[in-house]
């Protein structure tokens, strides 16, 4: 029980290493190394989350992270907007209508689509 207890309180402690790439991680933000470990305890705390995120929280978070450039709306296409999709669609596709890029994939490919 003792070589347990003295195993756990070696664990709380960080070594060199570690509080190197925490000390180079504060100085990236500007902050102490114990005040980025604060904020990363505290930001860990609060992303438990009592229910898994829906489809369309995720998508909102991912577009405040930037990694999404926009927010799908639930309204549908307008004329308009459909008629440009398929005009670029068919710029991105040699000046072909989409319903016939499967039978130019196939000619192309022999019918294999990997190789």
């Amino acid at each position: 029980m003792r070589r347990y207890r003295r195993g756990l309180s070696n664990d709380r402690h960080t070594n060199r290493e570690e509080y190197e790439a925490l000390a180079a991680e504060a100085a990236k933000s500007g902050k102490e190394p114990a005040a980025l470990l604060h904020d990363l305890i505290r930001d860990l705390q609060s992303a438990r989350i009592e229910r898994p995120m829906t489809g369309q929280e995720l998508a909102e978070q991912l577009y405040h992270e930037g990694k999404l450039a926009n927010l799908a709306t639930r309204e549908p296409i307008t004329p308009e907007e459909q008629a440009e999709r398929e005009r670029l669609a068919r710029l991105f596709a040699g000046g072909n209508r989409p319903h016939e890029w499967s039978s130019k994939i196939g000619a192309h490919t022999n019918g294999h689509l990997f190789s």
